[in-house]
């Protein structure tokens, strides 16, 4: 019941909302604002999967954050900010970025930025 009434309408929705804000707040927030963002959305949807849905819906959730917050976004996050992130030497966004997209196996996008 949970899956068939519930579970496929919500992730239906929640990929149109992050679908959005991603495209939006890429373009809005500088590079290091936009990880921490990311960062945090990631935490939220995690606490709040413990306390309000069921656990099965943990996997299909996050994939959908990662999929419209991080994947969809590898190149402009990359264009936008890696440079001036290594410039500055800006080791804790650099890590909060390798982190991201080591989740999502976009570590060689780094590489070929550098």
């Amino acid at each position: 019941l949970y899956d068939s009434l519930f579970e496929m309408k919500f992730l239906e929705i929640t990929q149109q909302y992050y679908s959005h804000e991603g495209a939006a707040k890429v373009q809005e927030y500088k590079v290091s604002e936009y990880l921490k963002h990311v960062d945090s959305r990631l935490s939220d949807e995690s606490s709040r999967i413990k306390q309000y849905l069921d656990i099965s819906t943990t996997r299909p959730l996050i994939h959908l954050l990662e999929k419209f917050l991080i994947v969809s976004h590898v190149h402009i996050i990359l264009e936008k900010g890696f440079n001036e992130l290594v410039t500055h030497n800006n080791i804790t966004d650099l890590s909060r970025m390798f982190i991201l997209f080591s989740r999502v196996n976009a570590i060689s996008n780094i590489k070929e930025s550098w």
